[in-house]
């Protein structure tokens, strides 16, 4: 899904410190993380490790979020999720 739209986190951000693979922001803040790159974007930014930070109520045909869904009546799926 790289290159399609920025794509909203639930995180704050931060300065990643060191190699961090996916930091988690700090409990609030001002700004939030967007990923991914977009279709705006050079091809060597459109990659999952591309982080910005923008300020959360800023709207663009840019930005965007990724719906997702989880079947409740798998238990065993549930479960599994549970234990991670």
């Amino acid at each position: 899904m790289h290159g399609n739209i920025l794509e909203w986190c639930s995180d704050w951000y931060s300065e990643p410190k060191g190699d961090s693979v996916d930091p988690k922001g700090p409990p609030s803040g001002s700004f939030k993380v967007l990923r991914g790159g977009c279709w705006f974007f050079l091809d060597s930014d459109c990659r999952c490790a591309y982080r910005l930070k923008r300020e959360p109520n800023l709207r663009n045909c840019i930005f965007g979020f990724r719906v997702a869904s989880f079947d409740f009546d798998d238990m065993s799926s549930a479960t599994s999720i549970q234990q991670k």
